[in-house]
């Protein structure tokens, strides 16, 4: 039996991709390390899920890709491992971890600050209440890092007391 080339084309496009073939994927497009590729296609729906979170990313660089992997891979893997959850149960949507992922590779927020953001939104039921959380925790925790601004914060702080300064 003779197999054509055009028919051979048809099958390997309808096949998934191997999990060998999208870890170096993962490792030449979002720049990721083995190892962390490793763990993120070690389940199909689980490499998906970051690969949704990804799409979803304003900022489609290195710094993101590698953010997104380290939310996925150790925070929403932590959760699923204490609650016991499948990643289809888990309850934050690949949407809201995307923005805390931009809001971390913004300097919006810290990587510390983002653990509590992270915390804070597995208190949401829905995607709606999920973003309420995300807005009020990410303006509560927000990080300056504009020179100028802490120049001003820390002059008025002097200026509103000056019996600290002078005692200092």
């Amino acid at each position: 039996v003779r197999v054509g080339k055009d028919w051979l084309n048809k099958i390997e496009d309808k096949l998934p991709e191997f999990p060998d073939a999208r870890r170096d994927r993962f490792v030449s497009v979002f720049k990721l390390s083995e190892t962390d590729s490793d763990e993120l296609t070690q389940d199909k729906v689980f490499a998906d899920y970051f690969e949704k979170v990804t799409s979803h990313l304003k900022s489609k660089d290195e710094k993101s890709y590698r953010a997104a992997g380290n939310i996925v891979r150790v925070e929403v893997r932590k959760v699923m491992n204490e609650k016991k959850l499948s990643i289809e149960q888990f309850t934050i949507s690949e949407r809201i971890i995307a923005m805390l992922v931009d809001s971390i590779s913004s300097g919006k927020i810290s990587i510390t600050a983002s653990k509590e953001v992270f915390t804070n939104l597995l208190n949401g039921k829905t995607e709606e209440e999920q973003i309420k959380i995300f807005n009020d925790s990410e303006s509560n925790l927000s990080q300056v890092s504009d020179l100028s601004e802490i120049e001003t914060i820390v002059k008025k702080i002097l200026e509103e007391n000056p019996k600290e300064v002078e005692r200092y």
